[in-house]
Formats: C-alpha cells, sequence, structure tokens
C-alpha cells in the first residue's frame, strides 16, 4: 500500500458485533479463524496500527456499530446475553444490535472507547449504521411495541432515524471526549 503512495489503511475491526482485536466486549471475529469466539493468538489491530505508523500512515478502524448478523445464529455467551436481553433486532436475515435500546447502543459506544483507548487509531470510519433494510413499519414489526411504547410523535421511521441520528452523535462525543485528534 505504501508503495502504491496510499496515506491510510481502513482496516475493519468491528464487522458482526465481533472483534478483530483484543476485547473485553465482544467475542473474536469468525473471519479471522473460522469459528467466533476462537482466539487467533495474536491482535490484527495492533499490528495494523503498528505497521501503519512504521510507514507514516494512519490507520482507520472500519466500525460497523449495529450490524450483528447476516444469517447466521451465532450462539457464544456474548451472542446468548445479547439475545436475553432482547437487544437483537432482526428482519428476514439481518439482525442488528437494536438502536432504539440505549443500553444495546451503549454497549457499542464501550466497544469504540475500548479501541479508542487501547489502540493508536487515526480515525474512525462507520459502515451499516441503519435498520434491516425494508422492515416493516406496522404492527408486524419486531420493534412496534418499542416504538408504541416509547411515547414518540415521530411516525415508526422517523422514530428509527432519529434513534441512529441519536447514536451517531453519540459515537462523535465519544470520540471528541476521549481523543479529539481522531476523525470520524
Amino acid at each position: 500500500l505504501k508503495a502504491m503512495n496510499l496515506t491510510s489503511v481502513c482496516f475493519q475491526v468491528r464487522s458482526l458485533c465481533d472483534a478483530m482485536y483484543k476485547s473485553s466486549y465482544e467475542p473474536w471475529s469468525s473471519a479471522l479463524t473460522g469459528t467466533r469466539g476462537s482466539n487467533p493468538g495474536w491482535d490484527p489491530l495492533a499490528f495494523v496500527v503498528e505497521e501503519c505508523h512504521k510507514r507514516g500512515m494512519e490507520c482507520y478502524a472500519w466500525f460497523n456499530p449495529f450490524r450483528w448478523s447476516t444469517g447466521t445464529t451465532y450462539n457464544t455467551s456474548y451472542d446468548q446475553q445479547w439475545r436475553n436481553k432482547g437487544w437483537i433486532l432482526t428482519y428476514g436475515s439481518y439482525s442488528v444490535l437494536n438502536p432504539a435500546i440505549p443500553e444495546a447502543r451503549q454497549h457499542s459506544l464501550d466497544v469504540l472507547a475500548e479501541i479508542l483507548n487501547n489502540y493508536q487509531v487515526d480515525g474512525v470510519v462507520f459502515d451499516d449504521y441503519f435498520y434491516p433494510n425494508n422492515i416493516p413499519q406496522s404492527s408486524s414489526a419486531a420493534d412496534y411495541s418499542l416504538w408504541a411504547n416509547s411515547g414518540s410523535s415521530l411516525s415508526i421511521g422517523d422514530w428509527r432515524r432519529e434513534n441512529v441520528h441519536i447514536a451517531i452523535r453519540e459515537f462523535h462525543a465519544l470520540i471528541k471526549s476521549l481523543r479529539p485528534d481522531v476523525r470520524f
């Protein structure tokens, strides 16, 4: 990458509520070893940050704040805990940590804080910060009762968008409070 005159690397640190670094909040990613929760025996993010900085390149943590699954039902102790708490929202084969649940949002904030506190990343890039595509806006939606009981005057679609806006504001505030030098 350096030979190609690139100045930065976007390294995915969290793809499916999993970790491509040593995390105290989430299981190791199956993308590393083939098995969710299986320790690869090294810290990929530490390696990438170090190698980028050796070459005068920046390293951006590529972070999916909500995506949990695109069709696989994970069963680590972490995954069981999130399901038991009711944090997982599924439509079709796509599942996310529900951005309407403050504790689920806080979990993602805690994950990002862990990265910012433990790794000298230069920036954070977000991907997949949305609800499942085409999720119903009727009483058949898995989050309908949460919306109905929220007291919101917004339509369910606008309420969902507002939940994402809240989360993005929270992520921005966290980054600026912990590491104002980090690009977001």
